[in-house]
């Protein structure tokens, strides 16, 4: 039987997460806009800096569970020790992927690729580790369930903190040290913040790993370590509810990453209105705030599974309606609020089933934890490699011109900036939804089945 859990880690777990999501969220707000405008790529250069790093992603991401499972455990334990080591290695390569450090366009893409490149890597050691920490702590899918949702909620914090730790600390920075290198002070500064977050819940699960020799001597992981690369791959791309989970999580990751990209297209050139942005991703992080919170209460009379195809089938048919409001500013501004009401829902409840799914592969088919969390976090590298695509092409198609005043930019650019906010996202909303309602078939039945089972082992 596991430690129960402390109210530290009951209210606390997750404050990694919010870390994580300040420093990542600077990624996809703006990098797309600090290569563009900031570091003035070529649209056709943009396009190859995503590429690039989004195929190394999934080619190595896979790997990593596999990785972690193997290692021999070091001081902090097998999972924990990822947590204490990654995260400040990754201050450094995100400081690279937001510098122009040449006038030379193919150096300073070089070094972003660099940079873009070996962030992923580090950072996403340490969040498998993060994510399969819960299943070992937790001692059924009620707490998988807790601990996911409060998670969320910490996730849905940060963004209400990136209102104001986004772009008008890049401003701050920018009198320090000029435009051109405020965003790599801004992405360096909140990766310290997010060490420190991980450094804690390092702190605050203590005792519940065990660590150095006596962790290279757990017969769990002996029995784990047995298993060949080839056997957990195999498992892995014939099960119906991995790969659900990883396409329809690629489409979620795609369809949320095409809209913050897009956020500040929207309000530079439809709004025309900057202050207006701030309070956008201010007031919509307080919504999101409340639609973790009630998640938690929603769960307990529907299973994460039947809440998360409902809210992500609400996330779309609200993107594709502000696409036809996109126009009218007011009303456009009350509908995205009610849409990150239940994207808020969804992504507290989506770690859940994460976790559901790991622990069931390792109760059915004996599949280490960190190996199946490793392989489904491939879904965020896919849905990179083709927002680096996507956003760059829709932006050649509408003409853009960085160039241009936003007073000045023509209405077929317009209605190609609200397509990429809304409507592009919306559509792949829909189809997650869809997708999860159809292959996804790890009811809570299922789970029972399995808990029946461990509580008897």
């Amino acid at each position: 039987m596991k430690k129960p859990l402390t109210k530290t880690i009951k209210y606390g777990y997750g404050i990694a997460n919010f870390g994580f999501t300040l420093a990542n969220n600077v990624e996809l707000l703006f990098f797309t806009f600090f290569c563009t405008n900031i570091a003035k790529f070529s649209l056709g250069t943009v396009a190859l800096i995503g590429s690039i790093s989004a195929i190394a992603n999934i080619i190595l991401t896979p790997f990593y569970g596999a990785v972690i499972v193997k290692s021999k455990p070091m001081r902090w334990g097998r999972l924990r020790s990822w947590m204490v080591i990654m995260p400040p290695l990754a201050g450094i390569f995100f400081a690279l992927e937001f510098s122009r450090l040449s006038s030379s366009q193919l150096i300073s893409a070089i070094i972003v690729i660099i940079g873009t490149v070996m962030f992923d890597q580090v950072y996403s050691l340490a969040v498998i580790a993060h994510d399969s920490l819960v299943n070992h702590i937790a001692n059924n899918a009620e707490e998988r369930t807790m601990i996911s949702t409060r998670r969320g909620l910490y996730m849905s914090i940060a963004n209400i903190f990136n209102s104001y730790l986004g772009k008008p600390l890049a401003g701050v920075f920018a009198v320090w040290v000029g435009a051109t290198y405020s965003y790599t002070l801004l992405a360096f500064t909140l990766c310290v913040f997010m060490t420190l977050t991980y450094w804690f819940e390092v702190r605050m699960t203590r005792g519940y790993e065990l660590t150095g020799d006596i962790a290279d001597n757990e017969p769990v992981e002996i029995e784990e370590e047995k298993i060949t690369f080839r056997e957990m791959f195999t498992v892995a791309i014939k099960n119906t509810n991995i790969l659900a989970i990883i396409l329809a999580d690629c489409l979620r990751y795609l369809s949320y990453n095409i809209l913050v990209a897009s956020v500040v297209y929207y309000f530079t050139y439809i709004a025309q209105n900057e202050v207006l942005q701030i309070y956008y991703l201010f007031f919509g992080g307080i919504i999101q705030l409340i639609g973790s919170y009630l998640s938690a209460g929603i769960t307990k009379r529907f299973s994460s599974r039947a809440v998360v195809i409902v809210a992500m089938l609400l996330v779309g048919f609200l993107e594709i309606l502000c696409k036809y409001l996109g126009f009218n500013i007011p009303v456009a501004f009350a509908v995205l609020m009610i849409y990150r009401l239940c994207h808020g829902c969804a992504i507290s409840l989506i770690p859940a089933l994460i976790a559901d799914c790991a622990e069931y592969e390792k109760w059915k088919n004996n599949a280490p934890i960190p190996f199946t969390i490793g392989i489904i976090n491939v879904a965020p590298k896919i849905a990179a490699l083709l927002r680096s695509w996507i956003i760059p092409a829709v932006l050649a198609i509408v003409g853009f011109n960085a160039n241009v005043a936003p007073a000045a930019a023509s209405a077929s650019f317009k209605v190609g900036v609200l397509n990429m906010f809304m409507l592009i996202p919306g559509c792949l909303s829909i189809i997650s939804g869809l997708i999860l309602f159809f292959f996804y078939k790890l009811t809570n039945e299922k789970l029972d089945e399995m808990n029946k089972d461990q509580s008897t082992a």
